[in-house]
């Protein structure tokens, strides 16, 4: 009786080392792949953020040439360039309101926020490059 007792005692002290040790690997491998997780967020965050700098400076340039193209225009030429201008205005407006939604931006939100960033950039670029095709814009 007193064997049987002792090698219950030694299956179930064995079972529970296992455990532990499973238990231990898995806690790495998902603290490890937390890590890389956060590590390729923080890139991507910081690579749209980057590219939402950028593309502001290009429009404001873009502002302040129309603006400067406004006066000196003729009454035929003040409509069309009123327009663009408005247009490059809201670009402006919407390109501050990405940066933001990025700077406050979760992993969990991440998806969503870099969806929009892509419209928002896709929108801006063909406007600063006159075309519409997805060829030309990656350029």
């Amino acid at each position: 009786m007193k064997t049987i007792k002792f090698f219950s005692l030694a299956l179930l002290l064995s079972l529970a080392w296992v455990a532990c040790k499973d238990t231990t690997n898995a806690s790495t491998e998902t603290a490890t792949a937390e890590a890389v997780a956060d590590s390729v967020f923080m890139a991507a965050k910081s690579a749209a953020s980057q590219d939402l700098t950028n593309l502001k400076g290009g429009v404001a340039a873009k502002v302040a040439e129309l603006e400067g193209a406004l006066a000196t225009a003729d009454e035929a030429g003040k409509a069309a360039i009123t327009t663009q201008l408005e247009t490059f205005k809201k670009f402006l407006g919407d390109l501050e309101t990405t940066s933001a939604k990025v700077s406050e931006a979760t992993a969990e939100t991440w998806t969503a926020v870099n969806t929009e960033v892509e419209t928002v950039h896709f929108a801006v670029k063909s406007a600063l490059t006159g075309t519409t095709s997805t060829d030309q814009i990656a350029k």
